[in-house]
């Protein structure tokens, strides 16, 4: 276990990644506008405006500065810091410049090799993956380190082509290589998937669909790089007991997809990096799912991969690689079995099991009514869920467990300032986190509040749900059951904390408790919320208020207590 680093630094490492790139991505904005770094829309571009793309420098600085600050610096960090400002030059003159495939190509294998020979680490045992025993490279580690980690970069570089794709994607391994660094003790190789992680989510809020900027190269080569940098030195590292098929499996999705990608173009004469419409989101997009739609599957089907990994990673390495494999025909091939039978996913199909039902009169009175309702019913749950903060039991919080939920209840006034067509998916999101805070604080503190403080969160969270399958019902407002990649990217982390993290840092059974009865409760008040704002696009200010005064006065309760 990580001794040196406890959840006090992790959590100051976040937030001070987090809080950079909040600030410094908008920021380049006006850089790309006098630099000429600006995204035109093509016939294989999925956006219809103008858009700047050197919103991934904001991401590589909010990393560069927080590793400065807290990577102790040891042959890792020297070489890990120097290979990334070679790829952040890279991507960015590529952004400015457009130097193409075979320049960039030059800068990853100069960002690669710097990275290996200055002593970051080199793929030299790749397990027993095949079941014949371990195979080791010895000579040949220096070179096929390299080409991996640029193939790595360039996944990442091909995969960013829909908003917020390949930094959610991002996201979701840095979650999983933070809980392997933290499991086998790697505290240098955590502290940079923290910091990962708090740049990319912080960069999010600019990126979710839909985008107001794009990473471009500077950023898809940096998460690349970052994330192939941690995959080559845990995977090595003496006295580590995870296999690099284990690794490997958490960023297979991107992977996997330029391999297919890649050969598919060869194969019919064309460059390997020729730009087209054949990954696996093109090919989802082409299913008739939406853009939103899309990116959550894609959400999905990484943090499935990272999942695997999880339970697998005490098993046999030969074992790993073949549920790999199995994993990767059954999804890509599942994709063209689909794409092969024509078969379109169309919402009007759905709306024609209404059409009779609703014509009769005392469906169409229930109908009127609940529209005229759904404000009011809405807000009543809404503070139902909030009042609890002023009255309920809540658990004594220490001045550093205060502090992190004041500034989570800033951030979600900070995620939420805008509009909510601006930044919808980003704006649930966030409201969903604040709403599992609240239920996971509530939850901490119902020992001391006795039955009757169980019972308050199960009836209020069963009303929710009555609400939400009434609305679907007699509203066919199915809208709110459409989860947003943003959206899924945060229950994904709320799920992962209680399910996942909890039980590796130990924690009472209690908290453990706590937090998977949050994670159950969240739901409908989520579903609810976005009800709401079906009919109120402008209360988003009503809502975040509400919920970041119940987390500040959470706060201070647990704070005096």
């Amino acid at each position: 276990m990580t001794e040196s680093l406890n959840l006090n630094i992790l959590g100051l490492v976040f937030f001070t990644a987090l809080f950079l790139s909040l600030f410094i991505v908008p920021a380049t904005i006006v850089l790309a506008r006098k630099v000429g770094a600006v995204d035109v829309p093509k016939d294989r571009s999925s956006h219809s405006t103008p858009t700047t793309r050197l919103g991934g420098l904001g991401i590589a600085a909010s990393v560069v500065l927080s590793c400065l600050m807290f990577l102790p610096f040891n042959t890792f960090a020297w070489a890990f810091l120097t290979g990334l400002l070679v790829i952040i030059v890279t991507g960015l003159i590529d952004d400015i410049a457009n130097i193409g495939p075979r320049w960039k190509f030059v800068g990853q294998i100069a960002a690669a090799a710097t990275f290996v020979l200055l002593g970051g680490g080199t793929l030299v045992n790749l397990g027993d993956f095949l079941g014949r025993g371990a195979i080791t490279l010895d000579t040949f580690a220096v070179p096929f380190t390299i080409f991996c980690m640029v193939g790595g970069m360039n996944a990442f570089n091909l995969s960013d082509g829909l908003d917020g794709l390949a930094g959610g994607t991002a996201t979701i391994a840095a979650v999983f290589f933070a809980y392997f660094a933290w499991h086998v003790g790697a505290p240098d190789l955590l502290l940079v998937s923290v910091a990962l992680l708090g740049a990319v989510m912080g960069f999010l809020r600019y990126n979710s669909y839909p985008a107001k900027l794009f990473m471009g190269d500077s950023g898809s080569l940096t998460l690349g790089y970052v994330l192939a940098a941690i995959l080559v030195s845990g995977s090595q590292r003496v006295g580590y007991h995870l296999s690099l098929a284990t690794w490997v499996m958490v960023v297979a999705l991107p992977l996997l997809d330029t391999l297919l990608v890649m050969t598919r173009r060869v194969r019919y004469g064309h460059s390997p990096f020729l730009p087209d419409r054949t990954h696996l989101h093109h090919r989802l997009m082409a299913l008739g799912l939406a853009h939103p739609a899309v990116v959550a599957v894609m959400y999905t089907v990484m943090a499935m991969f990272g999942t695997m990994a999880l339970l697998l990673h005490e098993f046999p390495d030969w074992y790993t690689f073949a549920a790999l494999c199995l994993t990767a025909i059954i999804v890509f091939g599942g994709v063209a079995g689909l794409q092969h039978t024509g078969i379109k996913f169309n919402e009007r199909r759905r709306q024609r099991a209404y059409s009779t039902v609703r014509q009769w009169p005392l469906f169409r009175k229930f109908s009127r009514w609940i529209v005229s309702n759904t404000v009011s019913i809405s807000v009543f749950l809404l503070s139902l869920l909030c009042l609890p903060a002023l009255f309920f039991p809540l658990p004594v919080l220490n001045r550093h467990e205060a502090l992190a939920l004041s500034i989570l209840a800033g951030v979600v006034v900070f995620y939420s300032a805008h509009r909510v067509q601006t930044y919808k998916g980003m704006l649930h999101g966030s409201i969903y986190i604040s709403i599992f805070v609240l239920f996971f604080l509530y939850n901490l503190g119902a020992d001391a509040g006795g039955h009757w403080s169980r019972d308050y969160l199960t009836t209020i969270s069963v009303l929710a749900a009555v609400w939400v399958l009434i609305k679907i019902l007699f509203r066919k407002n199915t809208v709110i059951l459409m989860t947003s990649g943003s959206e899924l990217l945060m229950v994904f982390l709320s799920w992962f904390l209680p399910f996942v993290l909890f039980q590796e840092l130990h924690f009472s059974a209690t908290v453990v408790e706590a937090g998977r009865l949050a994670c159950l409760q969240v739901l409908p008040f989520m579903l609810a919320t976005k009800s709401y704002f079906s009919m109120q696009p402008q209360g988003n200010k009503w809502v975040v208020g509400a919920l970041a005064t119940a987390m500040a006065m959470a706060a201070l309760r647990g704070l005096v207590m």
